[in-house]
């Protein structure tokens, strides 16, 4: 059985009405493959290995995305959730997402005024009792496929100014998390 049917039908609503237009017709559903968190349907081929600390414990129960919480960044208030990313009123669906590579793809909505429909593949630094950084690595891409393999050679998370391709990584400080020290 895959993950996202153990998860119940409670959280494919919650998933549903996070898309705005229906789980099925968004790809909001989440089940596990290959280490990473896929839309229905989508494999993530090598985007990571399977394992208990990625995927869930030994019974196969879904893990929700780390950085999950409501967060302030420098910009504006921010949202995530397993099935979604509001970056202060945009909200993108979460289609895949990696906890142990700590990176997820995001699906921009289809009214989007830029990238319509698109995927976005976002990194974060390892998140802390103080919050973490992110970075928008890849914006606009066509397919999920695409996005998960999208290279992150211009991300240095050494150089918070610059080193999100030649922008400042985006700082998130916890409002309300479940992150343990």
């Amino acid at each position: 059985m895959s993950h996202w049917m153990k998860r119940g039908i409670g959280q494919i609503l919650m998933g549903a009405l996070a898309c705005g237009m229906g789980a099925f017709l968004c790809g909001c559903e989440l089940s596990s493959s290959g280490g990473a968190v896929t839309g229905v349907g989508e494999e993530s081929g090598e985007s990571g290995s399977e394992s208990a600390d990625e995927t869930g414990d030994e019974t196969g129960e879904w893990e929700a995305i780390e950085v999950a919480g409501e967060w302030e960044s420098q910009f504006s208030a921010e949202s995530i959730t397993s099935e979604s990313w509001d970056q202060g009123g945009f909200l993108t669906a979460v289609v895949s997402y990696d906890n142990g590579a700590n990176w997820v793809v995001t699906q921009n909505p289809e009214d989007a005024e830029y990238e319509p429909g698109k995927y976005n593949k976002t990194i974060w630094t390892e998140p802390t009792a103080d919050g973490f950084a992110y970075c928008v690595a890849a914006f606009g891409i066509a397919t999920l496929e695409e996005a998960e393999e999208a290279a992150t050679d211009t991300v240095d998370a050494s150089d918070m100014d610059t080193g999100c391709g030649t922008f400042p990584w985006s700082i998130l400080t916890p409002v309300a998390s479940g992150l343990e020290e």
